[in-house]
């Protein structure tokens, strides 16, 4: 080992493996064959993101879930960070890079209902009232979307949770961000819905 080479420099993500290519091309035969809740059970549940070894992805889950009182199972990594390339149309199959994002998902109807109770007792806090109701009404809430604050709590919380996480030279230097949706119906229903649109 290196000489000066620090604990945090060690546990930097691994290469990705294999082939991000060639993860899309089996993505795109499976696509042909299979429905969108198959692919979304196999590709999106299961296995472990593409820019993180198991042991990274699972100590990412636990920071997450034990700052915020949740299950391990309600956080759940999506996109191009999760499967190599993205399947949104910005542009779809677009391989995973160090400009890419990584989009984490919280699945708790307790925690979007606190951070609605509280968006909707102090609305003067929505720093952008249309694209809050518009992602509300799909059942999903973005913590940046509000104003954090000692009356927003919730919100302030999760900022400074993307904040941490986005520090820690473990997780990478792509930026992180989480989404809270209201329920995995919810959730399993907007994956499969992109999914589908990959067909298109």
């Amino acid at each position: 080992m290196a000489r000066g080479t620090g604990i945090a420099e060690r546990q930097r993500p691994t290469p990705v493996q294999p082939p991000l290519t060639g993860r899309l091309q089996a993505f795109q035969q499976d696509l042909k064959n299979r429905d969108a809740l198959d692919l979304f059970q196999t590709w999106v549940l299961r296995g472990v993101p593409v820019v993180y070894t198991d042991d990274v992805y699972q100590r990412l889950k636990k920071t997450i879930a034990t700052r915020l009182s949740l299950n391990l199972v309600d956080v759940i990594m999506i996109g191009s960070a999760k499967l190599g390339f993205s399947l949104t149309s910005a542009p779809r199959f677009k391989l995973f890079s160090g400009t890419s994002d990584v989009d984490i998902s919280i699945i708790s109807p307790r925690l979007f209902e606190e951070l609605w109770n509280q968006a909707h007792r102090f609305s003067t806090a929505l720093r952008n009232p249309n694209d809050f109701y518009e992602n509300l009404f799909l059942g999903r809430i973005h913590p940046n979307t509000v104003a954090p604050s000692n009356d927003t709590f919730r919100f302030r919380e999760l900022q400074e949770l993307q904040d941490y996480l986005n520090q820690q030279a473990v997780y990478g230097r792509n930026s992180k961000h989480i989404l809270v949706l209201r329920s995995w119906e919810v959730f399993q229903r907007t994956q499969c819905e992109v999914i589908e649109a990959c067909r298109g």
